[in-house]
């Protein structure tokens, strides 16, 4: 469920299903050293940007309602 932009994964999936990736990747982080931290921490990072985003888009549907979608211009 994961495609891959250079060696960072991006994950596409259910919020609880990156949530435990998340809580995955933490557990692993403090057995890892060299190059398999550094990538560890880079697919870390992607999955905690994935879903802060996710995160900013439910508040901003929460406090906007419909008003997030750009109003089209009529002619």
């Amino acid at each position: 469920m994961a495609h891959y932009e250079g060696a960072v994964a991006i994950w596409r999936v259910s919020s609880r299903r990156l949530e435990d990736h998340i809580r995955e990747l933490c557990a692993k982080v403090g057995h890892l050293h060299g190059a398999e931290l550094h990538k560890t921490l880079a697919e870390l990072r992607t999955a905690l940007n994935e879903h802060s985003g996710r995160l900013r888009k439910i508040a901003a549907e929460g406090l906007l309602g419909d008003q997030t979608q750009p109003e089209r211009r009529k002619r």
